[in-house]
């Protein structure tokens, strides 16, 4: 029944076709071959997963190489957010037509959101493990994976969205 339902819904969704690009720059997208949500959702997996170890090797590189931990792993997290911004506009949520939201729009919405959650993800780990009695890696495990789900359908939904063409314009002539 489930896969039925899937079916006609990838069948609703595929009567509809992608906007026109436009030439407006910032907010024109590559063209993708593949714009279904299990390919999205692949694709933010592999995204977070090279962000994840550019983040982790880029911190111990500069550990390594003589730089105080802290300051590598402040160097180190905000290329991460660089990265990450950058893959998620030009790998993740890519696909045929143009944003909603240009480029600053996109990062007004993208930076905040990302100290917020660093902020609580500091805390909830200084917090919880004493608190709960359980190990600070298995809290900061919970806190990204939960994270992780809601950035997902917060990037789809507001900050890499496309941008909808109303019926009433269909009907209008220039």
């Amino acid at each position: 029944m489930l896969a039925a339902a899937r079916s006609a819904w990838h069948r609703r969704l595929s009567q509809f076709q992608a906007p026109p690009r436009s030439a407006r720059q910032g907010r024109e997208q590559p063209d993708v071959a593949d714009d279904s949500l299990h390919s999205r959702a692949a694709r933010f997996v592999i995204a977070g997963g090279a962000m994840s170890i550019f983040y982790l090797g880029l911190t111990s590189i500069l550990a390594v190489v003589g730089m105080p931990f802290q300051a590598a792993l402040i160097v180190s997290f905000l290329a991460a957010v660089a990265l990450h911004f950058t893959l998620q506009r030009l790998f993740v949520w890519s696909r045929r037509g143009r944003y909603a939201l240009p480029l600053r729009q996109q990062l007004k919405r993208y930076l905040p959101l990302v100290s917020v959650q660093y902020l609580t993800t500091a805390a909830a780990t200084a917090i919880l493990p004493p608190w709960t009695g359980l190990p600070v890696l298995a809290v900061y495990i919970g806190i990204t994976l939960l994270y992780s789900v809601f950035n997902f359908l917060f990037f789809r939904a507001r900050i890499f969205h496309v941008a909808m063409r109303s019926r009433a314009s269909d009907y209008q002539r220039p």
